[in-house]
């Protein structure tokens, strides 16, 4: 049997309600993980402007489902892929100002 065909573990991946991690300690990593993810994916030229463009705005991953990852249910808003947006872009734009100034 297909998982797909299997509603169970659909709404487990959708929700994120492991019962084992994916690799050991994921959930202790999986921030630092996804980090260095975005490092990676915003080194790109033409998607690292894509980010810059988005200025001083706050980025936030409109997920209604995960409140971990995105802004979920009002008491729970992580918004962590978001916040490491915001963040990665931050070191993007002092990276590009101190090029500016050598």
């Amino acid at each position: 049997m297909f998982i797909s065909n299997c509603f169970i573990y659909l709404f487990i991946l959708a929700h994120g309600l492991f019962s084992w991690d994916i690799v050991k300690n994921w959930s202790n990593i999986k921030v630092e993980r996804m980090y260095e993810v975005l490092k990676i994916k915003f080194s790109n030229d033409e998607l690292k402007q894509k980010l810059l463009a988005t200025g001083n705005s706050i980025l936030i991953e409109n997920s209604k489902s995960d409140s971990f990852w995105g802004i979920g249910k009002k008491e729970k808003r992580k918004n962590m892929l978001g916040n490491l947006l915001m963040k990665v872009r931050g070191e993007l734009k002092a990276l590009s100002k101190s090029k500016k100034v050598e």
